[in-house]
């Protein structure tokens, strides 16, 4: 984070959470509740903020194409983040 000090007043940082990587540097899905508020807990750690404005959650139902699931589960998630201060709201719905 050190690269980005001082930031611009209008600088957006965007993570994304729901991956990790391996030890052999593949992604591994990571989308449990615990897995995703230590992913945002990680983010704001490294990169010393309060509160992150934008979170992309990536959904890993089938990594070679699309694929449907159940997300009920990481939109809770989200929705504990949001309302604890952690993230921002983004265009998805609550």
């Amino acid at each position: 984070m050190e690269a980005l000090h001082p930031c611009h007043d209008d600088l957006t940082i965007v993570t994304k959470i729901g991956a990790k990587r391996g030890d052999d540097d593949s992604w591994n899905v990571a989308q449990s509740p615990t897995e995703l508020e230590s992913a945002v807990h990680d983010n704001l750690h490294n990169l010393k903020l309060d509160a992150l404005e934008v979170v992309n959650l990536r959904l890993m139902f089938d990594v070679s194409g699309p694929a449907e699931g159940d997300i009920e589960e990481q939109m809770t998630t989200r929705r504990i983040c949001i309302a604890r201060g952690w993230c921002g709201i983004s265009a998805c719905p609550t």
